[in-house]
């Protein structure tokens, strides 16, 4: 009996042994997983180290795929809302069953290199028992160093020690044998991802204000620092440059902007006209890549539907829309001809401006007698101007004349032309030139005559009406003066023109021209000796030995007592006259191309007055200067003067006023815009001045027959006949030396 019990005993014995060992083994790294290790059992850094975040990554990882270091053990399922992708199926039961979790051993990561020691404890196989206290609860921060382990639908704060900013997958060099291996209780909490080392790229250094908790697990720091609880939005992964943003789209315009860009090349010098305006068209398309001005995806944009619009109704300035085509953008999708309807209506824009400006007809074409320093806009700042204009419309208006006289004249066309017509003139018809009422092809005449002016007269100025026969005298846009004149006669017509007031002479000397002096004063000379006395003539001699001849100023002078001066290239003048009786007559023109006025003293007091104001300058003053000596009264600022033309004119009351087209310039110009020549009339033409006709001028009246009225003649005939017939040859003279002082009228 007791041997049977000793066998039953160590039976039993040597069951409870077995069933005992297996839980010691268990035990002892649990224990040992509880207890504190020294920096020199574990081999990590120094305790310093503990508080830098883990950020090397074994070779071959990414953002997505890289280990997150987890303190303790593997949290329960019920501490995540989302399911953690790559975790082991045997890993979810054993927190679902309660128990501990031994850590895994994580698939191979592909790194390229074999021979690589692996010197993380826990890639390499360590199996970390952990109990379930050790578990962490749902508002405990993970610290990590990738962003891989923020499952979108987590609750539980993430700290990422890596810049939010960076998109780009990081990558750690292959770790070395004498580096560290980052923390050896790290537990896997995903199966990492292959991914090629062509992917990778070096992490960069995390942010100095990034916060993570200590990896000492026995608290190092009595007071750690709180962790952060904001949770770091997920960054999206980096894309191409050329696939990103408003670049992904393609510009619906690009085909458009390749075919301008033969702009250079001549394609479209058909469309342009004038092959000078091309590099200027194309230099403005040139700084805009050539992107279309007037098309925005194929369509015609507000900008060409205003510049349409308003091309389309030019009429209301005296200009016909048809010398202006605009392209219908409607009927047009295939690029060539977009870019072509591009151009046409630049190329249409551009030829208004020109016309608006300077006149539809150059004034070359019309006269010799008439002259303008003025240039037509630069296309390319015309275009530019477009470019950056708000409003069209008021843009290309602004280049018409918008002097007090011009837009009178421009509503007058509206009320002479047949229907009603509203505000805007919507319903004027378009213009043909040939009008059933005369009146409209005068009133369109002078407003082409105000685009050859200066749009700026200033805001004070000389005003001349020469078929009215009046000058007036503007001061700051109002009229302060006005008297009547005595303009050049058909033969040798007042010039139109616009140049600065710069002076007044009293008591002026009249230097007779060399050209006058030699083919009509010298043959006279040679028929009656006494003729230059008895005309108040003096000669002298120029230093190149030619013969000069003046009459010093006095009241006999040919000039009278006060001349105007305004240099031009005409050599024309305001001056006195003591012929008074030729003012009473309503048609006054009777002199050799100089102005007479009525009135000398009153105006040479009224110009004063405004450009040496305070200096006294009185009618009486004036006329105690008279006498022998020239003086000479300089402008301190100079008084535009111009010489106009209109025979249809608004007066003060209100009322169209037409007037005789003495000089025939009306029907010059009316014949070029319904002629052959309409289509070239804008290009200016050379004319061959004549010295002689230009110096007879300035021929004041009676110069050869004194004040009294006589007049002298050689051989029978009158001046005018031989100076126009062709002029005798000169006649030498026996020099006689003459000193003299003189005083030239000077260009």
């Amino acid at each position: 009996m007791p041997e049977l019990r000793f066998d039953r005993l160590f039976t039993l014995s040597a069951l409870i042994f077995l069933l005992v060992s297996p839980c010691a083994a268990l035990a002892d790294p649990i224990a040992e997983a509880d207890k504190p290790r020294s920096n020199l059992e574990t081999g990590n850094p120094p305790a310093e180290a503990d508080t830098k975040p883990a950020t090397e990554q074994p070779a071959g990882s990414d953002r997505e795929t890289t280990l997150v270091p987890l303190r303790g053990a593997v949290p329960a399922a019920s501490d995540t809302a989302g399911p953690l992708t790559g975790r082991n199926t045997t890993v979810e039961s054993s927190e679902r069953a309660g128990g501990f979790t031994p850590a895994l051993v994580p698939d191979p990561v592909p790194t390229g290199k074999t021979d690589q020691p692996v010197t993380d404890p826990a890639a390499a196989g360590i199996q970390t028992p952990t109990p379930p206290a050790a578990t962490p609860n749902a508002n405990q921060p993970i610290v990590g160093s990738s962003s891989a382990a923020a499952t979108p639908n987590s609750e539980r704060p993430i700290v990422d020690s890596s810049p939010a900013a960076v998109a780009t997958p990081a990558a750690a060099a292959s770790p070395s044998p004498d580096q560290p291996g980052g923390d050896p209780s790290a537990a896997v909490a995903d199966t990492p991802t292959p991914t090629s080392q062509s992917d990778q790229s070096p992490e960069p250094k995390p942010p100095a204000a990034a916060e993570v908790r200590s990896d000492n697990p026995a608290g190092a720091s009595a007071n750690p620092p709180a962790p952060t609880t904001t949770a770091a939005p997920p960054i999206a992964p980096s894309e191409p440059a050329a696939v990103t943003g408003a670049g992904a789209a393609i510009d619906p315009d690009a085909p458009v902007v390749e075919q301008l860009h033969d702009l250079a090349n001549g394609k479209f010098d058909r469309i342009i006209g004038t092959p000078k305006q091309r590099p200027a068209i194309d230099g403005f398309y040139s700084d805009r890549n050539y992107a279309p001005l007037w098309i925005t995806s194929g369509n015609p944009n507000a900008r060409a539907k205003a510049a349409i619009a308003y091309l389309g109704r030019v009429w209301a300035d005296g200009l016909d829309p048809g010398d202006y085509p605009v392209p219908n953008f409607a009927s047009l999708t295939d690029p060539a001809a977009l870019a072509e309807a591009e151009i046409k209506l630049t190329a249409s824009v551009i030829t208004y401006v020109h016309h608006a400006n300077i006149g539809r007809v150059h004034w070359s074409r019309v006269s010799g007698y008439i002259f303008y320093e003025r240039s037509a806009p630069d296309p390319r700042e015309v275009m530019n101007t477009m470019m950056e204009a708000t409003d069209v419309g008021a843009a290309l208006d602004a280049y018409e004349p918008h002097a007090d006289g011009y837009l009178a004249l421009k509503a007058k066309l509206a009320e002479f032309r047949p229907g009603h017509f509203g505000a805007d003139n919507t319903r004027i018809p378009k213009l043909t030139g040939r009008q059933s009422d005369p009146r409209l092809d005068i009133i369109i005449a002078n407003m082409e005559r105000w685009r050859w002016m200066p749009h700026d007269l200033g805001k004070t100025y000389v005003i001349v009406n020469l078929p009215d026969f009046t000058l007036r005298v503007i001061r700051q846009g109002k009229q302060v003066w006005m008297t009547r004149i005595v303009v050049g006669k058909p033969a040798t017509p007042t010039p139109i023109m616009s140049a600065p007031m710069k002076s007044i002479t009293i008591n002026p000397t009249w230097n007779v021209p060399a050209s006058i002096a030699a083919n009509e004063y010298l043959p006279l000379l040679q028929q009656d000796p006494t003729i230059l006395q008895r005309m108040g003539l003096r000669m002298s001699y120029n230093p190149d030995g030619t013969i000069h001849l003046s009459q010093p100023p006095g009241e006999q002078n040919a000039l009278g007592q006060i001349r105007f001066n305004f240099p031009n290239k005409f050599l024309v003048y305001q001056h006195d006259s003591n012929q008074k009786y030729l003012f009473a007559n309503e048609r006054r023109a009777e002199s050799h191309g100089c102005m007479r006025v009525q009135d000398p003293v009153k105006y040479a007091e009224v110009l004063l007055s405004m450009v040496r104001p305070g200096e006294s300058y009185s009618q009486d003053r004036i006329r105690r200067m008279f006498g022998d000596n020239e003086i000479d009264i300089p402008f301190p600022s100079f008084i535009p003067v111009h010489l106009t033309y209109q025979t249809a004119f608004v007066n003060d009351r209100g009322n169209l006023e037409f007037r005789e087209d003495i000089y025939g310039r009306d029907r010059a110009l009316l014949a070029v815009l319904k002629g052959a020549e309409r289509k070239v009339a804008d290009i200016a033409v050379q004319r061959h001045d004549s010295p002689t006709r230009r110096q007879l001028l300035a021929i004041p009246d009676n110069a050869w027959g004194g004040w009294g009225g006589r007049s002298y003649s050689a051989g029978g005939s009158n001046f005018f006949t031989r100076l126009f017939g062709g002029p005798p040859q000169p006649v030498q003279v026996p020099r006689q030396p003459v000193v003299q002082q003189r005083t030239y009228y000077q260009q």
